[in-house]
């Protein structure tokens, strides 16, 4: 079975009763549960009695660990102007998996919110094997923020056509701050 699956373990008799035990605990009989991944060794007794004689029964149940997977989003989206905040996340389908994120090979916080300069950012987010779940598929995705357009605007404080030698105040501004 695998990771969340239910086992069922049952040991019957036809004498007086039987004990079941799971690695060599008494367990009840019979034994439905959700187990960690690994292998465990059941063993049911039966003691006997007057008319019949005692046996032993084992087996053996493997629990294998269940697949697991990443989910890499960015938010508002991948591709971003210059000046526009982004979270970058990464989650699991499951708690027991424990998601690492990387900007640029270098580790941040989950999620990773920002407003970045114009370049592309390349984002992974992975993680590793745990008792229960199998190490799930590196996700990775770049991140784009392209340069803002700047708009510059001329004015005059005085309306052409001018005579010659006539004072005029030119100014200009732009919507670029840097």
């Amino acid at each position: 079975i695998t990771y969340g699956d239910q086992s069922n373990a049952t040991a019957t008799t036809n004498a007086v009763s039987v004990t079941l035990y799971r690695n060599g605990i008494n367990v009840t009989n019979p034994e439905i549960t959700m187990l960690a991944s690994g292998t465990y060794n059941y063993t049911a007794i039966n003691p006997g009695n007057e008319n019949y004689t005692g046996s032993t029964e084992t087996w053996f149940l493997t629990v294998d660990k269940a697949s697991s997977a990443l989910n890499l989003s960015a938010s508002p989206s991948w591709s971003e102007t210059y000046g526009t905040e982004t979270t970058v996340n990464c989650s699991a389908d499951n708690y027991e998996i424990g998601p690492q994120l990387f900007r640029n090979g270098n580790p941040v916080s989950i999620p990773d919110t920002a407003t970045l300069g114009s370049d592309i950012y390349d984002y992974i987010c992975n993680a590793t094997t745990t008792q229960n779940y199998t190490a799930p598929t590196e996700q990775q995705n770049n991140l784009t923020i392209g340069k803002a357009t700047s708009t510059c605007t001329l004015t005059f404080d005085k309306a052409s056509p001018q005579t010659y030698e006539t004072a005029i105040n030119a100014s200009c501004s732009c919507t670029n701050p840097e």
